[in-house]
């Protein structure tokens, strides 16, 4: 019988022991330099951005825009697109290749990328990356591991944490002014922008390596926003070359979570199930639920009548693998997510 983490009980000790579930697929990373003044970043590249979110949607691969100016850029999203060796706007790069993509190529473009992205994602890893984080209304608090599968030597590895937020409502110039941004690197989590060193020189099979990281930030978005780990090779040219990375969604510290002033939300264990509590003093009527694993699969759904006091709805989790999911609710056209980790 499986053990179940879920990570609406405060567990923080659990946390930075259990959670960092590291992957052992090969990663990779696609970014779109933009700037929210830049017409062209708001047409054929937001067209493209956008098509390539959703032929990717369940691969190992980090999609974001990154900017180099105007009303969304930082200093994590200036210093990685200066490393990739943006000089423009916009401009598409997996990993640090420019694929050099105008108006007049950009279908080309997008099966030129996605095939390089399947052949780099289907390549093994020799590290591979876990990450958690929880907010408590504050602060931002991030666990992340790297271990090696192989040994290596004369590298110089540093592991960074960054703030990855969907559906940021923006300027954008050929859109307008309440654009929908998806996937906007907004923050680094780690002081660095590259992260914190964690081994330099000859680096053994099965070590692993473990950085701690908070930030104070008052916008997080549970619903929306997660952590993303990136584990960097700085070479002896002094360019932070792309190694591994994942990915997590960010769970509040909370035991129970009051969603939108609708309902309340907490989670237990009983067996082979996960069980969700829903209080609340209306009738809700239809609510649904989906359980998605961390390539956007949805793997399981209930849907119940929601009415005035105490609802359940419960997932029988015999035939899912261990591994992070989402749990999202759809109440009153609105989406809450809460993560579960099934160990």
């Amino acid at each position: 019988m499986k053990k179940y983490t879920l990570m609406l009980i405060m567990m923080i000790a659990m946390l930075s022991t259990q959670a960092q579930e590291v992957s052992t697929d090969q990663w990779t990373i696609m970014t779109k330099t933009s700037a929210t003044w830049c017409g062209n970043c708001g047409s054929w590249g937001w067209d493209l951005f956008k098509d390539l979110i959703e032929d990717n949607s369940n691969k190992n691969v980090i999609i974001w825009s990154s900017h180099n100016s105007g009303d969304l850029d930082n200093a994590a999203s200036i210093d990685i697109n200066t490393g990739w060796g943006s000089f423009a706007q916009p401009q598409f790069f997996v990993n640090s290749d420019n694929f050099n993509v105008t108006s007049n190529n950009t279908q080309a473009a997008r099966v030129e990328i996605n095939g390089y992205i399947d052949a780099l994602v289907g390549f093994g890893a020799f590290a591979g990356v876990g990450v958690d984080a929880t907010y408590d209304g504050e602060t931002l608090s991030v666990t992340g591991k790297a271990e090696f599968f192989t040994g290596l030597e004369d590298g110089d590895y540093h592991l960074a944490f960054y703030l990855l937020k969907d559906h940021v409502i923006a300027n954008q110039a050929s859109v307008g002014p309440n654009a929908d941004h998806r996937y906007v690197l907004a923050d680094k989590i780690t002081e660095s922008s590259f992260g914190e060193q964690i081994v330099e020189g000859t680096v053994t099979s099965g070590a692993t390596y473990t950085v701690e990281a908070s930030k104070e930030m008052a916008d997080i978005d549970l619903d929306n926003d997660e952590v993303v780990a990136i584990l960097w090779n700085l070479r002896a040219d002094g360019v932070y070359a792309f190694f591994n990375a994942n990915r997590n969604m960010i769970s509040s510290t909370s035991a129970t979570v009051e969603v939108d002033g609708i309902f309340d939300l907490s989670t237990r264990q009983n067996g082979n199930e996960v069980i969700l509590d829903i209080r609340t003093q209306s009738n809700l009527g239809f609510v649904q639920s989906r359980l998605v694993n961390v390539h956007g699969q949805i793997v399981a759904t209930q849907d119940i009548n929601v009415i005035d006091g105490s609802n359940q709805i419960r997932y029988n989790t015999n035939n899912l693998s261990a591994g992070t999911y989402l749990v999202q609710i759809t109440a009153n056209g609105k989406i809450h997510s809460e993560k579960v980790i099934i160990i």
